[in-house]
């Protein structure tokens, strides 16, 4: 979903506005050369090479702040003055190369380093959300392990049905140790017997009571219309009014998310 939310933005088509009463011919120059920069930057990733793109994975990027309140690119001019055009390449850099004690980012030189180095202006383009989803995320994440854990355990001890074999044989006999043999090869697909009047029963622990698949798709559609201000798949299908509402909410995620990136941009 997290791919889903920048993705809806990234796709979208783009164009300059002039910003209050700008000259007409200087705001035309201008946006020309916008236009030109943005259809001509370089991304990539500082990590991995091989991910490299333009300016619809620079957004993409950009948007991971949605999750982890900051996305930062160092910025890498490449100006052409003899055409008078701008180019530049923006490089994601991961902020576990970062540190914030102070209010700001601050680069760390080394895996050690405590304080940083302050990011020079020009250089750096530094996306921050209001309010990041990676924390609830991540407890909503653990509660959903915790359930899926004890789900296969239950399954491993209750997947299959317990034989439970009766008696009247007295114990430790020969009749009940034959047949305690006999029981402990069920496991082992092998033949069995038992005598006139002895009852062997297959009990079968029913899941009636054992919430974790609703506990799991619960957790998951919370997480999803976190993301995505909607789950119309799963929550709002019978109930047109619910999936009119969800659907504005999430329109009104995509424009905000437009926005951060045209006044981070701007």
């Amino acid at each position: 979903v997290a791919d889903k939310r920048h993705k809806s933005v990234s796709r979208l088509s783009w164009n300059i506005v002039p910003l209050g009463a700008a000259d007409k011919k200087t705001a035309q120059r201008h946006a020309d050369v916008l236009e030109d920069f943005y259809n001509n930057i370089s991304w990539s990733s500082a990590c991995d090479k091989h991910q490299i793109g333009g300016f619809s994975r620079l957004v993409e990027a950009m948007l991971d702040c949605v999750g982890k309140k900051y996305s930062v690119h160092e910025i890498i001019w490449k100006p052409i003055p003899q055409q008078r055009k701008l180019r530049a390449e923006f490089k994601f850099v991961p902020l576990y190369f970062f540190e914030n004690t102070i209010g700001e980012l601050r680069l760390l030189r080394s895996p050690m380093s405590i304080t940083g180095d302050e990011l020079k202006a020009g250089k750096w383009l530094v996306t921050a959300a209001n309010k990041p989803l990676m924390k609830a995320c991540s407890v909503y994440y653990l509660f959903s392990q915790m359930s899926l854990s004890d789900w296969l355990v239950f399954s491993r001890r209750f997947g299959s049905a317990l034989a439970a074999f009766q008696s009247d044989a007295a114990p430790d006999s020969e009749k009940w140790n034959d047949m305690a043999e006999a029981l402990a090869n069920i496991d082992n697909e092998s033949s069995f017997m038992y005598g006139t009047g002895d009852k062997l029963e297959l009990i079968q622990v029913s899941g009636q009571n054992a919430p974790f698949k609703e506990i799991i798709d619960h957790l998951k559609r919370l997480v999803i219309t976190m993301w995505l201000g909607s789950d119309l798949a799963t929550m709002s299908s019978q109930d047109g009014a619910g999936a009119s509402l969800q659907g504005e909410s999430a329109a009104m995620l995509e424009d905000d998310d437009c926005q951060l990136l045209e006044e981070t941009l701007a």
